[in-house]
């Protein structure tokens, strides 16, 4: 369900991609590439440094999509996807945190408004409510 003009959208998420370009060089430190923009979706690797063989070797550790649709009165929603491909996968590792009933992981495979799971086809969202993973902007 489209309700933001996506004109305006495309207006606000590009005032987001100058934002990223600006601050390009402190995101490559941290290892956020930023890989594809296709419409209103943007696709960014994560990088981390593996010790292979007494050298140390970036690698890929997550990809994600963030689908800027109804940007901004909704969050951009969020969804880990294969770099090689752009499909939906679950994420390798898990995020894992305590609590009172024990270890819990704090990643959604799925959430019933958006009808995905971890290997549906991505479906139309219905109403405004919380989707797998949002996230608003990250801060440097």
């Amino acid at each position: 369900m489209t309700f933001v003009d996506p004109e305006v959208t495309k207006l606000k998420l590009d005032n987001e991609i100058e934002c990223w370009h600006a601050s390009a060089p402190l995101y490559r430190k941290r290892g956020w590439i930023l890989l594809e923009r296709n419409g209103l979706e943007v696709d960014v690797g994560f990088l981390a440094q593996l010790s292979l063989g007494g050298q140390s070797v970036p690698v890929m550790t997550a990809c994600v999509r963030f689908d800027y649709t109804n940007y901004d009165v909704w969050p951009p929603s969020v969804e880990f996807i294969d770099p090689c491909t752009g499909a939906f996968v679950a994420p390798v590792v898990p995020a894992i945190v305590q609590t009172d009933e024990g270890p819990r992981n704090l990643l959604v495979f799925g959430h019933r408004s958006a009808r995905r799971g971890r290997s549906e086809p991505k479906r139309g969202r219905s109403t405004p409510s919380p989707r797998s993973l949002s996230v608003t902007r990250a801060t440097p």
